[in-house]
């Protein structure tokens, strides 16, 4: 169980990351931490516990809301698309505007699934 815990606060610790930094921030720093969201979320995909993420749905960081939103999109549609639409309101620089296109992409897929 605290391995699980401890994974989750490397997400965070990333997500943060590049929340802080999303423009102006290292290239290789970034694409490190992207990686380690990914290897997080891929494990917790396979034990079948990527619903662990629920809680940063509200988180007070705007990217760790808005990379969980995005890999519970298919366990939590609602939830998470809620996260999306706040997160494109905002109006961040290139945060909204990739969170616009994601939401988007994923209605489009499942219109195209139907």
């Amino acid at each position: 169980m605290k391995k699980i815990e401890e994974l989750i606060q490397s997400f965070v610790k990333s997500a943060q990351y590049i929340d802080e930094n999303y423009i102006s921030g290292d290239v290789n720093e970034h694409n490190k931490h992207a990686k380690n969201i990914i290897k997080i979320t891929e494990h917790l995909d396979k034990r079948s516990i990527l619903d662990r993420l629920k809680p940063l749905l509200n988180h007070p960081t705007n990217y760790v809301r808005l990379i969980a939103a995005y890999h519970l999109l298919s366990i939590d549609e609602e939830s998470a698309k809620k996260v999306y639409k706040e997160i494109i309101s905002k109006n961040i620089p290139f945060m909204s505007f990739n969170a616009k296109i994601s939401l988007d992409q994923w209605e489009e897929n499942k219109n195209n699934a139907q």
